[in-house]
């Protein structure tokens, strides 16, 4: 193939395929995002860990996630159910300096705000678009896209897949690990307001309970607790 649509097709515009999108976008690579969902879209949590302020930093994204409203999180508290023990973990007491503070994030926003980023570097961005296939062809790759539109294709160099957990085109290397060979796990939550929060640096911890079958956490967005 003597030419491709572009350099790179990165299958997911969540945190880590616009993060990957905006380096590969400011290596001088033709990139484009295939996300299959619209934006902003509902995802559950997050809380951020301080180590990860190091790459927003260098995609130069951090001033806009300080300036987004977030609530500050300075450490975590950790309980047994049966109350038999306790630990509050402070960020500015480790042994990394540099690391005292991130963000409990609300992630429709978050993951808005991160790929937004990506595209005003340069990287051309496609939600509502799902990725149904790929092809290995003349060293490169071609991409089936199924949109509002139809299935149409494309064709890239290389591929990034920062899909996560959704898997919705065949791979060799995805059917290795079809069926998982862990037990199944389960996950509920639930939001609610009015719920009291501690004082002082104490307010933006998420709170971890170990249970005999599992563990639940609790963590504080604007306005509202999950």
């Amino acid at each position: 193939m003597a030419a491709y649509d572009y350099d790179v097709i990165v299958i997911g515009g969540g945190p880590a395929g616009s993060s990957a999108a905006w380096r590969t976008q400011k290596a001088g690579l033709r990139t484009l995002v295939a996300e299959k969902e619209a934006f902003p879209r509902f995802r559950i949590g997050e809380s951020l860990l301080p180590h990860g302020n190091a790459l927003l930093r260098e995609t130069g994204v951090w001033p806009r996630i300080e300036q987004a409203g977030f609530i500050d999180k300075y450490g975590a508290s950790f309980h047994l159910s049966n109350g038999a023990a306790d630990k509050e973990v402070i960020f500015a007491r480790g042994m990394v300096p540099g690391l005292e503070k991130t963000y409990q994030v609300d992630r429709a926003r978050f993951d808005a705000i991160l790929l937004d980023h990506a595209r005003e570097a340069g990287a051309e961005v496609r939600t509502l678009a799902t990725v149904r296939a790929v092809a290995a062809v003349d060293g490169g790759h071609r991409v089936s896209l199924e949109t509002a539109a139809g299935i149409g294709e494309v064709t890239a160099r290389w591929i990034i897949d920062a899909g996560g957990r959704d898997q919705f085109f065949p791979s060799e290397i995805k059917r290795a690990l079809d069926p998982a060979r862990f037990p199944k796990r389960v996950a509920a939550y639930s939001h609610f307001r009015g719920v009291p929060r501690a004082t002082g640096i104490a307010a933006g911890h998420p709170v971890i309970v170990h249970l005999p079958a599992g563990w639940s956490a609790a963590q504080r967005l604007n306005g509202a607790q999950a």
